[in-house]
């Protein structure tokens, strides 16, 4: 049986999985401008990506970490190792081409966008944010399956994630960001 915080828990990995979603979205709009104002626009998109995926997905430490799930054996409907097997297998990456990503998605968080090492001759990339995105839908669909068969010691917060999620899917919020982007695409073509 799940408690509060475990359901704080999912609904948090929820939260950054969205925006994650949605800023990958922004950033691909606001891509191949030169006026610096879409350029720098682009970045940020770009650098809150890959800092909201890091909170579910990159170091174990981080509080949001859905590993976290597992601290307590109460979640019986999936494991720690089943959920890490489908977030590689939802970018078609073995284990090692995935640790792999979660490496360079880390370094890029680590090293340039939270902290700044100028000093290092490498140059910030950002990672294939398509990868990402793919990566934070599978984790909904976990989100969303955990909160339909696990009980809670506090059953209308959960049936009120559960109503929340079965309500906005992944089809629903892709649908939801495709119909704001041509509102982002005027702004940016906007001379």
């Amino acid at each position: 049986m799940m408690n509060r915080s475990q359901l704080d828990l999912l609904w948090n990995i929820e939260i950054a999985c969205r925006r994650c979603i949605t800023a990958s979205c922004y950033f691909d709009i606001t891509s191949g401008t030169e006026q610096n104002l879409w350029a720098f626009t682009q970045n940020c998109y770009g650098e809150i990506c890959v800092i909201h995926w890091c909170k579910v997905f990159g170091a174990r430490s981080e509080p949001t970490h859905y590993s976290r799930l597992f601290d307590t054996p109460t979640i019986a409907c999936i494991s720690k190792h089943q959920v890490a097997i489908r977030l590689h297998t939802s970018v078609t990456k073995t284990e090692a081409e995935y640790t792999r990503l979660w490496r360079d998605v880390k370094k890029a968080r680590d090293k340039f966008l939270v902290h700044n090492e100028f000093s290092l001759t490498d140059k910030p990339i950002f990672p294939d944010l398509d990868l990402l995105v793919k990566v934070c839908i599978e984790m909904r669909d976990v989100i969303r399956e955990i909160i339909t068969a696990e009980q809670s010691d506090d059953e209308t917060y959960r049936s009120n994630i559960k109503h929340f999620l079965d309500h906005y899917t992944n089809d629903r919020l892709l649908e939801e960001i495709k119909q704001e982007l041509p509102i982002l695409a005027a702004a940016v073509s906007k001379r």
